[in-house]
């Protein structure tokens, strides 16, 4: 059957209808994924700056509550060292008490109480106050060994000040000497990683 010219002409009106919705609903459901999609990235991104922040700040309580304050102690602990080794040079650490003079001894045990064992308690006592802050997953060796040395050293100067009693028998672990340059070393790594959150923060701010 033949179509009339305005048969044709209202098809072709129908099928521009029918496109013209179509686009529609297309742009309509576009727009919506766009707008899902938008919606996700601003989720993330909120969600990464949040993580960022989050890192950011347990690094400076790392830096500033634990490995800034207990290298300043050391290297404290250090300088006084040299000095007393300046001002004491047939003294050392660990020599039996017969072998000093009087001066030597008086001089030696000046240093110990006026410096070295509050020195030690306040590494002491920040260590075990912010151990959370430890970056790693174990206490490093250096840290034990700097608290068994500050646990011998103070009970056994307390013992030969109050008792008179010398401990020349017992070999204490002694100093770590790896003590001062693993805090140095976690701080410059805290630092980095500090600088490097820091950035990222900014640059999408």
């Amino acid at each position: 059957m033949q179509k009339t010219f305005e048969q044709e002409v209202y098809l072709v009106l129908i099928d521009k209808l029918i496109i013209g919705l179509l686009i529609v609903v297309a742009g309509y459901c576009f727009n919506k994924l766009l707008e899902k999609f938008k919606g996700e990235q601003a989720l993330r991104k909120e969600v990464e700056t949040l993580r960022d922040q989050t890192a950011l700040r347990y690094l400076q309580s790392q830096i500033e509550e634990l490995y800034s304050p207990l290298l300043g102690l050391i290297q404290h602990s250090r300088i006084v060292y040299e000095i007393a080794q300046q001002k004491l040079p047939r003294l050392k650490v660990g020599i039996p008490h017969g072998e000093a003079t009087r001066d030597e001894a008086e001089i030696w045990r000046y240093f110990i109480e006026k410096h070295f064992l509050p020195l030690n308690t306040q590494m002491a006592d920040l260590i075990q106050k912010k151990i959370y802050l430890i970056n790693s997953d174990e206490v490093p060796e250096s840290f034990q060994k700097f608290l068994v040395h500050q646990a011998q050293y103070d009970c056994l100067h307390s013992l030969w000040k109050e008792k008179q009693i010398a401990s020349d028998e017992i070999v204490g672990v002694g100093w770590p000497k790896d003590f001062e340059e693993k805090v140095k070393s976690s701080l410059t790594d805290l630092r980095k990683d500090y600088n490097t959150y820091a950035k990222r923060l900014k640059n999408t701010a």
